[in-house]
């Protein structure tokens, strides 16, 4: 049984705009503005293992997600160094609360469920290969389609808690020893939406490439290095691409752990190195810093 605690920091986005809404809900033209968007983000996961026998398992997981959005009108001054006037501005602010609002949203993402193998003795006499298969459960709350009701000048939301489908996932994870305290991890996973939900979204394909670097100069202590790619696909609602998805992320890994007894505790960092957004003007994410606490507990 595992328990982990994910807090990230400053996830930023934002987008210019020229459009307001008028008091009786009409969406006008107003001077051209930006909507600034940052966001914390709070994953807090039960995950579990139950071997059966020497080589097969089963696994699950159920994250907790927050997602603590906070947002800024910044309006400018024309060509002529001439700022909104006070209508157009109380305009700019209805029709950025429209769409973004300083608002946290909180509750389960969507469930995990996998089965898997582990492989010993593959390519070298101490290597370890595990692999798992599996889907999703839709238990995370979804939107209606935000870009319709955007352009309608309706009140919606593009922070989606799940995809609303039942979406195939694999992981696959490679340990090898190098030296008696030295040892190197390769892993990768993938998620793969297929179909769309009833409010017509599909979510991206999502996958993640990491390697890492184990020290282990104690047998209480264990200390990793490594890198870690995060690749983020299109989605779409009804059949339109969703142009806040897809990003490339290399992110800088560091971890450290310590064994006492049949508990591992984990202390870990995410530090972003570059990211990549297919879309530079949108509400897309570029990830912040991120650190993370796990326990593990390990019986008979």
């Amino acid at each position: 049984m595992t328990i982990s605690a994910t807090q990230g920091f400053g996830f930023d986005g934002g987008h210019f705009e020229d459009h307001g809404l008028s008091e009786n809900g009409n969406i006008i033209h107003v001077p051209v503005h930006r909507h600034e968007i940052s966001m914390d983000i709070s994953d807090l996961q039960f995950a579990g293992r139950y071997a059966f026998g020497e080589t097969w398992f089963g696994e699950w997981q159920v994250p907790v997600k927050i997602r603590d959005q906070s947002t800024e009108i910044v309006a400018l001054t024309d060509a002529n160094g001439n700022e909104p006037s006070t209508e157009e501005f109380e305009a700019m602010l209805r029709n950025g609360d429209v769409h973004h609002r300083s608002e946290t949203y909180s509750g389960l993402g969507d469930f995990r469920l996998m089965v898997g193998r582990q492989s010993r003795s593959l390519l070298n006499e101490h290597d370890l290969l595990l692999w798992s298969a599996g889907l999703t459960v839709p238990l995370g709350s979804t939107e209606d389609d935000p870009w319709v009701r955007g352009a309608a000048g309706l009140r919606h939301n593009h922070i989606q808690l799940g995809n609303g489908t039942f979406d195939p996932t694999i992981n696959l994870q490679y340990l090898r020893p190098i030296s008696e305290s030295w040892s190197a991890i390769a892993t990768t996973s993938g998620r793969f939406p297929l179909y769309e939900n009833e409010k017509t979204f599909r979510g991206p394909l999502e996958g993640s490439l990491s390697g890492r670097a184990l020290y282990r100069p104690h047998e209480a202590w264990t200390f990793d290095a490594g890198y870690q790619l995060a690749v983020q696909g299109y989605a779409h609602w009804d059949g339109n691409r969703d142009d806040n998805t897809g990003l490339l992320a290399h992110t800088f890994e560091l971890g450290a752990a310590s064994q006492l007894g049949a508990t591992r505790l984990r202390l870990g960092a995410l530090i972003p190195m570059a990211t990549q957004l297919f879309l530079d003007d949108s509400d897309g994410f570029e990830p912040g810093p991120s650190v993370s606490f796990s326990v593990t507990r390990t019986g008979g």
